[in-house]
Order: C-alpha cells, then structure tokens, then sequence
C-alpha cells in the first residue's frame, strides 16, 4: 500500500487503525509521523488523526 505512494502527504485513519497503518508502513520504508491530535467525527463522533508520510 505505501509502497505505491507516488507523494508525501496526509492519510486520515481512525484511532483504532492507527497502529495497523504504522505496521503496513514499515515493510515499504516509508517514513511516516502520527499526529498527536484526534478528531471527533461530526456523525459518529469516532476519533481520526493524520499520518503524515515524508
């Protein structure tokens, strides 16, 4: 999956999702940062954050 990003930016995930981004990241070598704020979605209230890949 990350290994046919093209380029750098933001993916937005859910909290629970989190950490199986991060797991996907690695075997591509991305270089990817979880940002420390989540938050809550209009409908659902479900937190999401942003994974910035450099």
């Amino acid at each position: 999956m990350f290994g046919g990003l093209k380029r750098r930016g933001p993916i937005t995930t859910k909290a629970e999702e989190l950490a199986w981004c991060l797991a996907a990241a690695a075997p591509s070598f991305a270089e990817c940062e979880a940002e420390d704020d989540m938050i809550p979605t209009y409908m659902v209230g479900d937190p999401i954050g942003f994974v910035r890949v450099r």
